[in-house]
C-alpha cells in the first residue's frame, strides 16, 4: 500500500495554487509509508533555498523508496557530501525525480554504479546513464532510504524538476498524501532605513518589532506604531508547520499590502539552481545566520537575479507622504492556509534627533556592478562585478599574527554580509624554505582561533586563494598527515565471519582530499562517511584467500600522506 492510500493524511492543494501546465497528479508518492516532512520546498538554509522536501523514515534507514512514475534512472550519483547515494529518473513527460540521502541502491543500479567505481577506482561517482539500461516502472523500488551525504539524519530528500531546465518545483503543488490544515507562523516584522539620512525610531539602524496574535492573525505588539523618516523597506518573520511535527518549513507566498494597494508580492513554485546563493539577498542573511530567524525580506537588490518576485514597487523601498499609513502582510503555505500581519507606519516630517550608528573605519565603497580592488603592503583584494548584491562601504583592519601563523590576520570586510561568486584574495607571507611552499594555504578565524581551510597556492611571497565569504583569513603550514586508524582489525587478524573493513579517518587543517585501500595491490572500493570519518569496505564472501596485505593511503589537501598496513587472514 503506498502513501497515497491513506486518505486520512491528503491534504488538497488549492487549484489556484498550481501552476496550468504543471502534472500535478502525475506522480505517486516516493516512500510506501505516509508521507510526514521535516522540510519543505524553498524553505530557509544557508546559502540555498531547499530545492524539494525531506519525507520522514520513522527515525530509520532502509524504507523502500519507489519510482515516483515509470521512466528510466538517468543519472547515479555518490558522494560524501550533498546529497550523498543519489537517483535521477528521468520521466516520458518531460520531468525528472531527484531521490537523495540514499543508503543502498537496488540490485541492479547497485552492480551498474559498482561496476563503475571499480573501473574508474574511485568511490565518487556521477555516472549518466542511457535510457535502455536501468528503466523503471512505477512504484518499483530503486533503493532503500538512508542517511548519506550532508543529510542530519535519516530521510528521503525527494525533487520534482524539468528535466530541459533542470528548474527545482514546488513539489507540495503536485498532490501528495501530506496533511496541513496550520496557517503560517508570524514572529516578526523588520524594519530597514534605506537611504543616509533614513530612520528607524530615530536610529540609522535596522528595527525588528514583536508581533502578537495567533491562529493566522497577527499585529504588532500592544499596537505599536512605527516610526521611521525617509525611505525604508520591509521584511516578515515567517514560517510553515505541517501537521503532527514540529519542524519550521518553507512559506509559498508572501504579499505586502499599503492600504489596499499590492506593493510587493513573492511566490516560491521553482527555483534555478543558478542563482540558488542568491537566498542571501532574499533573506535577512546577518540574522538568519546570527539567530536563525527567518526573516523574508520584501526589497530587491540592485544584483537580484530571483524570479521569484511577482510584484516589487519600486523594488520594496517605500516612502510615503507624512502621516500614519496602513500595512497589511498575507503569507500562504502551499495548501493556501494563511496568516496575515497588520500594522502602522507613521511617516515623520522632519529627521529626529537620531542615536548615531557605531562608527566603522570605512577604507572604500565597493560597487556592486564593477571591479573592486582594495591593496595594502600585506594584502590584495580583487572582487569583479556581481558578486556584491548592493554597494557596500568596505571597511578593513591588519591584526596581529597568530601563535603560527605566516602573516598577520586580515580582517576584511564584515562576515555578516553576504557574497554571491568568487572573488581573489593575496596575502604576503613570511619567507618560507622551498620545500614547504606546497604547504601553505589560507585559514578562516573565529575569534582568535583557527577555523577552516581556504586553499591557496603559493609563489613568490604571496599566498592566492579564492573565497565566497567575508570575515578574518590568515595563512599557515600544513605539514601534519591525516590520521588512520583500524576500527574492527589489526595486523595479523583473522577475517572469518568478519563482514566489513572498517577504518577511522581524520585530518586536522587542510582536509582529506582523497583515500585509497588495496589488497594485495589489487583497488577495492571503501564507502567513505565523512559525518562518521569512518571508510568501509564490505567483503565479498570467499573474493580473497590465505593472507593478505591490506594497504591504505589518505592524502589530505596539502599532499601530506598517511599509510596504513596490515596482513589480513582470510
Amino acid at each position: 500500500m503506498t502513501a497515497l492510500l491513506f486518505g486520512a493524511f491528503f491534504w488538497s492543494v488549492p487549484a489556484s495554487a498550481q501552476p496550468a501546465h504543471w502534472p500535478v497528479d502525475y506522480f505517486s508518492a516516493p516512500l510506501d509509508i505516509p508521507l510526514f516532512l521535516s522540510g519543505n520546498f524553498a524553505e530557509l538554509r544557508s546559502n540555498h533555498f531547499h530545492s524539494g522536501i525531506d519525507i520522514k523514515t520513522q527515525g530509520v534507514e532502509g524504507m523502500n523508496v519507489v519510482a515516483a512514475a515509470e521512466g528510466y534512472v538517468s543519472r547515479i550519483r555518490i558522494s560524501p557530501y550533498g546529497y550523498g547515494n543519489a537517483l535521477y529518473i528521468d520521466h516520458p513527460n518531460g520531468y525528472t525525480t531527484v531521490y537523495a540521502h540514499l543508503k543502498t541502491l537496488s540490485p541492479k543500479l547497485a552492480l551498474l554504479a559498482r561496476v563503475e567505481q571499480y573501473s574508474l577506482e574511485s568511490f565518487e561517482l556521477d555516472l549518466k546513464l542511457e535510457p535502455h539500461q536501468a528503466p523503471v516502472e512505477r512504484g518499483e523500488v530503486i533503493a532503500k532510504s538512508g542517511n548519506t551525504g550532508g543529510s542530519g539524519g535519516p530521510h528521503l530528500h525527494f525533487e520534482i524538476r524539468e528535466t530541459t531546465s533542470q528548474l527545482s518545483l514546488n513539489p507540495l503543488l503536485f498532490n501528495f498524501a501530506i496533511k496541513d490544515d496550520i496557517p503560517p507562523i508570524v514572529r516578526g516584522l523588520r524594519v530597514y532605513p534605506m537611504s543616509d539620512s533614513s530612520t528607524v525610531e530615530g536610529r540609522r539602524d535596522d528595527m525588528s518589532y514583536v508581533v502578537a496574535g495567533s491562529n493566522g492573525k497577527y499585529t504588532l505588539k500592544n499596537q505599536q506604531v512605527v516610526r521611521v523618516f525617509g525611505p525604508a523597506s520591509f521584511a516578515v518573520h515567517t514560517y510553515d508547520l505541517l501537521n503532527e511535527f514540529p519542524n519550521k518549513c518553507g512559506i509559498h507566498r508572501i504579499r505586502l499590502y499599503q492600504e489596499d494597494e499590492l506593493i510587493f508580492e513573492s511566490q516560491l513554485d521553482s527555483i534555478n539552481f543558478n542563482t540558488f546563493r542568491q537566498i542571501n539577498t532574499y533573506k535577512d542573511f546577518r540574522l538568519f545566520h546570527l539567530k536563525k530567524w527567518h526573516y523574508h525580506r520584501s526589497y530587491v537588490s540592485p544584483y537580484n537575479d530571483l524570479t521569484v518576485y511577482k510584484t516589487a514597487v519600486n523594488n520594496g523601498v517605500v516612502h510615503l507622504p507624512h502621516g500614519r499609513h496602513s500595512f497589511q502582510y498575507v503569507v500562504n503555505d502551499s495548501y493556501g492556509n494563511e496568516s496575515t500581519l497588520q500594522f502602522q507606519v507613521e511617516w515623520l516630517t522632519q529627521a529626529p534627533a537620531t542615536v548615531p550608528t557605531v562608527g566603522k573605519k570605512v577604507k572604500d565603497v565597493f560597487h556592486h556592478d564593477r571591479e573592486n580592488v582594495f591593496e595594502t603592503d600585506n594584502l590584495a583584494l580583487t572582487i569583479p562585478p556581481q558578486r556584491l548584491y548592493e554597494d557596500t562601504d568596505f571597511t578593513y583592519a591588519e591584526g596581529a599574527k597568530l601563535w603560527n601563523s605566516l602573516g598577520p590576520v586580515h580582517h576584511i570586510h564584515d562576515g555578516m554580509v553576504p557574497v554571491d561568486k568568487w572573488f581573489t584574495l593575496r596575502m604576503k607571507i613570511d619567507d618560507i624554505p622551498e620545500e614547504l611552499e606546497e604547504k601553505v594555504l589560507v585559514t578562516a578565524v573565529t575569534g582568535g582561533q583557527y577555523h577552516k581551510a581556504k586553499g591557496g597556492r603559493y609563489k613568490d611571497g604571496w599566498v592566492t586563494t579564492r573565497l565566497r565569504e567575508f570575515g578574518s583569513f590568515t595563512a599557515r603550514i600544513d605539514t601534519v598527515p591525516p590520521r588512520i586508524k583500524p576500527m574492527n582489525i589489526f595486523n595479523g587478524k583473522n577475517m572469518a565471519g568478519v563482514p566489513r573493513i572498517d577504518l577511522s579517518i581524520t585530518d586536522d587543517l587542510s582536509g582529506i582530499k582523497h583515500f585509497e585501500a588495496r589488497i594485495d595491490g589489487e583497488w577495492i572500493l571503501m564507502e567513505y562517511e565523512p559525518k562518521a570519518s569512518r571508510i568501509t569496505h564490505h567483503l565479498e564472501k570467499g573474493r580473497f584467500k590465505g593472507t593478505r596485505e591490506l594497504v591504505v593511503k589518505v592524502t589530505d589537501e596539502r599532499n601530506n600522506v598517511a599509510t596504513y598496513k596490515a596482513s589480513l587472514n582470510f
